[in-house]
């Protein structure tokens, strides 16, 4: 498979691609996408269509890791040994990585002893600093793709709905933010259903009810969750697609919990926000929100981005993207990000499954603050 990834379609032409060589290749196996296996067998049609270096999602934070990066390189150089690879693209790959090294001077031996390389790595690798300029990125990805008159969300009664347990913690670090900043006064009733935590005096001017409505791979929305949102002003939902068609379908209960949401905010009258957090493609699937929020990034949740008191906690990485767009959608930033793909409108066909149509409903390049370039 060849070609540039500049739309949805491609995207999934992809993803179903690797899936058939996987199952035509691993015994009709389908593995995770972090399996050793299935990196392998990208990397040799990556480093047989010229990709030098592929960036692999395992951090080298432990032992489990180390010995993924093991079974990964044993298994390519298979791969050369079965001549799946030729060699030859190996040193060719090689020779321009190290030319690139030298040309920056990372090829010069350092004299400095390994503990005080160890012991500055630690100190630097995840500091302030650092998270401040990874923060400010994730402010410059967030995209505005829709908005009716929905933001910027302030005050009255508002409803933030987490995916799962662990978007408490992004969440909880935007607020804390928000705080921070004089957008979410000292006065606000907070009513964490996640934690279960209440803070602020019941009664108070504004109020925030969070909660979640999937867990496990199956839908837990509550009653007292319809409740909450039918009686809400505003309703911010998270929402997580990722590569395929499965995700945006109707017996899908992620889905069924985005659907949910959005109908007991139209009957409650309340506005609703869709904060897309990983691909942008179910833009195309809630059309009916008020506003769609683009953040790009799903991995992260549970850490806490704050804990940053010793070395050990450096090597976790959090996710800087939904607080900043939660933080944009209450007026605590600007949403300056483009579409980085075209998302073409879905349309149902009469076995009620879900398919992209011919109509592109958002250009790649497009923002509501900026246009399509």
């Amino acid at each position: 498979m060849k070609g540039i990834i500049k739309n949805v379609q491609d995207l999934n032409r992809f993803y179903d691609y690797y899936r058939v060589q996987l199952n035509k290749n691993r015994n009709a196996i389908i593995v995770p996408p972090n399996d050793v296996y299935q990196m392998q067998l990208l990397l040799e049609q990556l480093s047989n269509a010229g990709c030098d270096i592929l960036l692999l999602p395992t951090d080298l934070n432990g032992e489990a890791a180390a010995r993924y990066y093991d079974d990964y390189i044993d298994g390519i150089a298979a791969l050369v040994g079965e001549g799946a690879i030729d060699e030859a693209r190996i040193d060719a790959s090689v020779r321009r990585i190290l030319t690139l090294k030298e040309k920056h001077g990372l090829l010069d031996p350092d004299a400095t002893p390994v503990d005080e390389r160890v012991e500055a790595a630690e100190r630097i690798v995840g500091s302030p600093a650092h998270h401040a300029v990874e923060m400010d990125t994730a402010r410059q990805a967030v995209t505005l793709l829709k908005d009716d008159g929905a933001l910027p969300v302030r005050g009255g009664s508002i409803v933030i709905l987490g995916r799962t347990r662990a978007d408490n913690t992004p969440i909880g670090y935007a607020l804390e933010q928000l705080a921070r900043d004089g957008i979410l006064g000292p006065d606000v009733r907070i009513d964490n259903r996640i934690s279960g935590e209440i803070t602020g005096e019941a009664g108070a001017a504004a109020s925030l009810v969070i909660d979640r409505y999937y867990d496990s791979g199956e839908l837990v929305y509550s009653d007292a969750l319809s409740e909450a949102i039918r009686a809400a002003d505003a309703v911010i939902c998270l929402d997580m697609v990722g590569a395929g068609l499965d995700r945006l379908q109707d017996d899908n209960p992620q889905v069924q919990g985005v659907q949910q949401a959005l109908e007991d905010a139209r009957a409650g009258g309340a506005k609703f926000v869709l904060l897309s957090d990983n691909l942008p493609v179910d833009a195309a699937r809630f059309t009916e929100a008020d506003a769609i929020v683009c953040a790009y990034l799903s991995a992260g949740f549970g850490v806490d981005p704050t804990a940053r008191t010793s070395g050990s906690e450096n090597v976790g990485a959090f996710n800087a993207n939904v607080p900043a767009a939660l933080c944009a959608i209450f007026g605590d930033g600007d949403m300056p990000g483009r579409l980085p793909i075209d998302i073409p409108g879905l349309e149902q066909g009469p076995d009620g499954v879900w398919a992209y149509g011919s109509r592109i409903l958002y250009p790649r390049g497009y923002s509501v603050t900026g246009g399509a370039d």
